[in-house]
């Protein structure tokens, strides 16, 4: 029955700890792993009862005549240290090695049970007031959690050991000390003890059992340093002693300055630890107290007294140079973290950069209209993207890789050479590319723009490597398409990011000016649109911009207008092609044919402009045409991250007489709802789903499928991409009504089709 009842009782004691939970065993039977706890409990007890003894025969050493007490009694420091770190299932053995070792001196049962008795209450007085309060101390402060584990645990400890403990040595026969004076000996030897080695201990056995201090750090140059020192110390005072040199006493001083050594630069653990022996020392070489008589208790509060408030002021100054330590950390976490995203920032970015070994392929990422949400919208918006993309590399990069903000929308991925990245640019491309932000009913996509530096083993300098990378950016991929050269050598990145910042310059100037010739600078082409039933009947054109460079060489569109809506220039770029195509069509003005339509593309970044209305009616009536004859094309992404802005246009456009068409439909995300929200009057069809119609069932269907809603909307249909005579015959039995393409007529400059309308 007893065995059943200390059963329970380990095992209730060891629930209390979280860290001595009991874990499924090999064969997955919990009794195996709550026998297992309480082995593990009661090894611990066993080797904290033989170290209270240990300690307890040492400290005979400081016996005070005629007392049986010691000076200084640590014992019970190394109890408390045991059960704040244990928990109080180490309280029974503790208790079973006292009571063993009072019985080994023949200490009697009265007084063995009230040293036992103070010792366990002071014991769980402690654990609980910690328990208890500590938690609710919300504080990273260590100078404010030592005072307060002093507080809560080492003074009520003390108190209760003094009243209490001090009565096993009033039954005693004491006639050379008096009642007051055995209690004062017995707080003294409590608080030094407690103070000394309590948490000391606690904070060793918290060590071995996390295993937070291994031998290599505990035994570094200075913790060897200073137990050198303290040995020579030690060694000196005894020479001196036995030579009756009469300095051993002075010399003892000498271990005050080991204190402040330790509590400067040590660690909380070796801080304490040295505290300890180097107090121990000093009592060990100080001067014999006399005996007992009126200046006996005098002498013992005097040395007692200096060495507790040795103690308490070094404890203090290592909280101190502790919470000095973890600022200077904070500090340097924080002058090396960007505090938008918690990542790397530039400085840590380059210090990572300076101590890896090979050098990691950096891996460029932009958000390129970032400062054109922040503009639009607000400097939260713009921040709320930057932590997005911040979480989405992370989740898309393969781990021990790094990833930093260098800069405002600029982050750096630095990946092993041996990491594959052409997978990881299209994740983040599919994640991150053309992601639409909403905020009071008005949207806008995230442009991104990727690069990618290797490691081509070139002696860089990380600074140089980071500029040669916010180059590769720049050059190597535009928007979300990836230009065919690869950029990896320096003098590619300088040459191409010149020619690019060449480019981006020639295109400012030439916006500050009209067309200057047929087809030189920018200047304006057409692709005229049939009807799909009636053969010649040109039904209208659409506006194309070409870019024809100072060498004579043509620059895609596809390759010019994501820098240019890259650097803001979209709009200016529309804003100058209305005012070109306005003034090059005015002489059709003239033309009998009043139902020739003139399409002009507008950019998302258009769409998004309150001042581009008023350009438009201003471009129509520069013209000359009726406004009936303009048609105003935006294309089905642009209109879809533009939604309220693009909406509310068309009806202005269509209030106005102007016709509207929704481009490039099918390659977005739009849905026939949204089509029907937008109210255009036609709507194109994408080339992707015209050119391999004759052959593909699907292409057929889908084609099939938009007529038939468009006709039920009361929308015309185009047919881009229309390359071959038969295309448009298959086009025209589905119900196109309109189709463009190389196979009905090639591009050609606007003012020459505009003198050829005239002709005929």
């Amino acid at each position: 029955m007893l065995k059943w009842q200390l059963q329970r009782y380990f095992l209730r004691m060891t629930a209390t700890r979280p860290d001595d939970t009991a874990r499924p065993s090999a064969i997955g039977h919990p009794a195996v792993g709550r026998w297992a706890a309480q082995a593990k409990t009661l090894q611990r007890g066993l080797l904290c009862a033989l170290l209270w003894i240990l300690v307890a025969e040492l400290s005979l050493h400081f016996a005070i005549e005629g007392l049986g007490m010691s000076l200084i009694w640590p014992a019970n420091g190394v109890a408390l240290g045991a059960v704040l770190a244990y928990g109080p299932a180490m309280i029974p053995a503790l208790a079973l090695g006292v009571a063993a070792w009072h019985g080994w001196h023949g200490i009697g049962a009265l007084e063995s049970l009230i040293g036992i008795g103070a010792l366990v209450l002071a014991l769980l007085l402690a654990w609980a007031a910690l328990r208890l309060f500590y938690p609710r101390i919300q504080s990273h402060n260590p100078l404010l959690r030592t005072a307060s584990f002093h507080l809560l645990a080492v003074l009520p400890a003390s108190a209760v050991l003094a009243l209490l403990g001090s009565w096993q040595f009033l039954l005693l026969d004491t006639p050379a000390w008096a009642d007051f004076e055995v209690m004062i000996l017995m707080a003294l030897s409590q608080v030094f003890g407690l103070l000394m080695f309590g948490r000391a201990t606690q904070l060793s056995l918290n060590a071995l059992k996390h295993r937070a201090y291994p031998w290599r750090r505990l035994l570094d140059r200075q913790t060897l340093l200073w137990c050198g020192l303290f040995v020579s110390f030690g060694l000196l005072a005894h020479v001196a002693d036995r030579a009756n040199l009469g300095s051993a006493e002075a010399m003892r001083y000498l271990f005050l300055g080991l204190v402040a050594w330790a509590a400067f630069a040590a660690r909380p653990l070796l801080a304490h630890w040295a505290t300890a022996a180097a107090s121990v020392t000093m009592v060990a070489l100080a001067p014999n107290y006399p005996a007992a008589n009126a200046y006996a208790l005098t002498w013992i509060i005097d040395q007692t007294v200096l060495l507790i408030f040795l103690a308490a002021v070094g404890f203090l100054v290592s909280a101190v140079m502790a919470q000095r330590r973890l600022l200077e950390r904070a500090l340097r976490r924080s002058a090396h973290t960007d505090p938008v995203t918690g990542r790397l920032n530039e400085a840590g970015l380059l210090e990572h950069l300076r101590r890896s070994a090979p050098h990691p392929d950096l891996l460029g990422v932009e958000a390129c209209n970032l400062s054109q949400i922040e503009d639009r919208f607000d400097l939260a918006l713009a921040r709320s993207v930057e932590r997005d993309i911040s979480i989405a590399l992370g989740q898309l990069a393969p781990n021990g890789s790094q990833i930093s903000r260098m800069k405002e929308g600029f982050f750096v991925l630095c990946l092993q050479p041996s990491w594959a990245s052409k997978g990881l640019v299209e994740g983040i491309q599919q994640a991150l590319d053309g992601k639409r932000y909403a905020v009071a009913g008005e949207s806008t996509r995230l442009q991104l723009a990727i690069g990618r530096l290797d490691d081509d083993g070139q002696p860089l300098p990380p600074e140089q490597r980071l500029a040669l990378l916010a180059q590769a950016t720049h050059v190597g991929w535009n928007g979300s398409t990836a230009a065919t050269r690869n950029p990896a050598r320096p003098e590619n990145l300088l040459r191409l990011r010149r020619q690019q910042l060449e480019c981006l310059d020639h295109l400012r100037e030439l916006l500050r000016q009209p067309q200057e010739g047929a087809t030189a600078g920018l200047w304006l082409a057409c692709q005229p649109i049939q009807r799909a039933l009636r053969e010649q009947e040109e039904a209208g054109a659409e506006v194309l911009l070409r870019w024809t460079l100072p060498d004579g060489s043509p620059m895609s569109p596809a390759e010019f207008f994501p820098m240019a809506e890259r650097h803001g220039l979209a709009a200016a770029l529309d804003r100058w092609v209305l005012t070109e195509a306005a003034a090059q069509v005015r002489p059709l003005a003239q033309q009998r044919n009043k139902n020739w339509k003139l399409s002009v593309n507008l950019s998302g970044a258009s769409v998004s402009d309150p001042g581009l209305f008023d350009d438009i009616v201003a471009a129509i009536a520069a013209s000359d045409l009726s406004p009936r004859q303009w048609c105003f094309e935006i294309t089905e992404t642009a209109g879809i991250a533009q939604r309220p802005q693009a909406v509310e246009l068309f009806q202005r456009l269509r209030q106005h007489g102007a016709s509207t068409a929704l481009d490039d439909f099918g390659t977005g995300l739009a849905t026939f709802d949204y089509l029907k929200a937008l109210e255009a009057d036609y709507l194109k069809i994408d080339g992707s789903f015209v050119r391999e119609i004759e052959t593909s069932r699907v292409d057929q269907q889908i084609v099939r499928s938009i007529c038939e809603v468009c006709k039920t909307m009361r929308l015309l249909t185009i047919a881009e991409c229309v390359e071959r005579e038969s295309q448009k015959h298959l086009l025209a039995a589905y119900g196109v009504d309109f189709v463009q393409g190389f196979g009905i007529a090639r591009p050609r400059p606007l003012r020459a089709h505009v003198q050829q309308l005239l002709a005929t």
